[in-house]
């Protein structure tokens, strides 16, 4: 079983079958495209903010002193 339509070379072969599929498929699930990329964005901008944020304002080491009795 194949994913996509099998074709004669004439029409442009195997690549312009897997194409056409995966149009199809955005077409058809572009909703869910369009959320996930945005969420994934979301996430992306979130690190680097708070990596660029945490780079800032950690520039001198912890000390942790022992207590001696």
């Amino acid at each position: 079983m194949y994913f996509f339509k099998k074709s004669s070379s004439k029409t442009g072969g195997w690549a312009r079958s897997l194409t056409g599929s995966i149009g199809v498929w955005f077409k058809f699930n572009r909703a869910w495209v369009i959320f996930w990329g945005g969420l994934i964005l979301l996430f992306l901008t979130s690190f680097g903010v708070g990596y660029l944020v945490g780079q800032e304002k950690n520039q001198t080491p912890i000390i942790i002193e022992q207590h001696s009795e």
